[in-house]
């Protein structure tokens, strides 16, 4: 499934009308028709006695579909109240025709205005049993302020479910960002497709749970739409894992991994094993001489070789002998737990630039690029760049307010293209772009993979895929959604405690369950 920018959202509505022919109106029509549905749906789902619903109403289009949803409603036989926090006369012309057809039919409606207005408003929300928020949609730009900062707090206030209309008004539908006062829905219907804010924090936590509503929009339209941003689902990954043929060896899927050092030796570990488990057949981990024998016992499935070790770490030995042997591997993971000592910098330089084979770049490998991604531009293949949020800020020069003002989308777009690279932009949830301008945004994981040695274990199922023969941006998709789908897994006998080395563990199952289950 796509996802879009408020911009891109405006285009489809403009396409529709203008050459599909499909009234404006009608589009609203089945918006709050949507809306209506999914309110009735929660005001039912207690069987309570009292079915309450108050509509926050606002303006634009948004406003439009509060009041169609509350035309339903009453239709419905559920108990309906309107607080308007805008001039009636200031509605466009579907909203102002939808505000009159409820002014006919008697509706029971409200416009904020004095302090005893907001006093009944008060009184309105405590005592509905739904709260619907028809306040503001994807138009927001910067904090909420006035009149509408004040029907934000007094919604949030009630302790009500709340059910918002396409976008929680004062989250930026966007970048997910939130300056200022923002509804905390329980449910969000956003329209036709999901928007990019509602997936990225901190949006993602004030959209409660988030429903698609087709809205009648001709399919032809938004298939053909030049929008790049997917959601990352099992039937997307599904089709493009690679499998077994029948004559497969060992040899067929070889990966390297360099990392370790003496202080350092889990993160070698992980990866490496994360490695094998996504399916490589031979796994061989470059470590500091100090800790390569504790390795070679841990992992008895992998062969470990050491490099020698000093004050400066890597020599020069050292690293031209690795890049000779790496060129009989297909992949190599470079990074996790490997230092920055003044030599080892020297090495991770060369080898990005000399290194013939396509690699994944994580943890130390990337904080060693801080000022020199221009050495990105040389690779012979395009790299996989793995950056939490921090090491993004320091590749960048950006701080992570920044980043997150802007969007972890557009940023990740943007460092992709400049650095020639495909960017995995790891957070909740993650964000991968292309060289290319695509998106794609995960849709697997949950809070517990917020722990020690996940990034680690990521790096390693992304240079397993790459091994088998997948390209870069596939294997980088699909390791990213094949590990959150283990993480997830996990979850279900709880969140806390979870260890990376569970997430591991759980990645052949997390594979068969996408295998069946698509």
């Amino acid at each position: 499934m796509k996802a879009v920018f408020a911009e891109e959202m405006r285009e489809l509505d403009r396409r529709t009308v203008e050459e599909a022919g499909m009234p404006s109106l009608l589009l609203m029509e089945n918006a709050g028709r949507a809306v209506a549905e999914a309110a009735m749906s929660m005001l039912t789902e207690n069987n309570t006695a009292t079915r309450k619903a108050c509509l926050f109403v606002g303006k634009g289009n948004n406003a439009g579909d509060a009041l169609v949803a509350a035309r339903y409603l009453i239709n419905f036989g559920f108990s309906v109240r309107l607080l308007l926090f805008s001039n009636p006369s200031d509605f466009a012309s579907d909203t102002a025709l939808n505000f009159n057809i409820l002014k006919s039919m008697q509706a029971d409606m409200l416009t904020v205005k004095s302090e005893h207005d907001w006093d009944r408003a008060l009184v309105y929300g405590t005592y509905a049993d739904l709260l619907v928020d028809g306040l503001l949609g994807t138009g927001l730009r910067g904090p909420v302020e006035g009149s509408f900062a004040r029907a934000i707090e007094l919604m949030n206030s009630c302790g009500k479910k709340i059910l918002s209309i396409d976008v929680p008004s004062g989250v930026n539908s966007d970048s997910g960002e939130v300056g200022g006062p923002a509804v905390r829905a329980t449910q969000t219907v956003t329209l036709c497709l999901p928007k990019v804010g509602l997936l990225l924090p901190p949006g993602n936590i004030y959209t409660g749970r988030l429903v698609v509503a087709p809205i009648g929009m001709p399919a032809n339209i938004i298939e053909n739409a030049p929008v790049q941003q997917t959601i990352v689902t099992g039937e997307l990954v599904s089709g493009q894992l690679p499998g077994r043929r029948l004559d497969a060896h060992k040899g067929s899927a070889k990966a390297a991994v360099i990392a370790g050092a003496p202080s350092t030796s889990g993160a070698a570990a992980l990866c490496a094993e994360a490695a094998l488990r996504s399916g490589a057949g031979v796994v061989r981990l470059f470590a500091a001489g100090s800790i390569a024998g504790v390795l070679a016992v841990k992992l008895t499935e992998v062969m470990v070789e050491s490099w020698p070790e000093g004050g400066q770490g890597l020599d020069e030995t050292a690293t031209d002998r690795m890049i000779e042997q790496i060129g009989g591997y297909d992949s190599l993971a470079l990074g996790p737990g490997l230092g920055r000592a003044n030599g080892t910098s020297a090495a991770v330089c060369r080898l990005v630039e000399n290194t013939d084979r396509v690699m994944v770049i994580d943890a130390d490998a990337l904080n060693i690029l801080v000022g020199k991604t221009e050495i990105l531009m040389k690779t012979r293949e395009v790299p996989v760049l793995t950056p939490h949020l921090g090491e993004m800020a320091r590749l960048t020069g950006m701080t992570v307010e920044e980043i997150q003002k802007e969007g972890v989308v557009r940023i990740a777009r943007r460092f992709a293209g400049q650095w020639r690279a495909v960017v995995v932009l790891k957070g909740a949830p993650t964000v991968i772009a292309l060289p290319s301008g695509d998106i794609f945004i995960n849709s697997t994981g949950n809070p517990g993979m917020a722990t020690a040695g996940s990034g680690d274990v990521l790096a390693g199922v992304i240079t397993g895929l790459l091994a088998q023969g997948m390209d870069q941006a596939a294997a980088a998709v699909a390791g990213v959604y094949l590990c959150g789908l283990a993480g997830d897994l996990v979850a279900k006998d709880g969140m806390i405690g979870m260890a990376a080395g569970d997430i591991l563990a759980a990645l052949p199952a997390a594979r068969q369950v996408l295998a069946q289950n698509g």
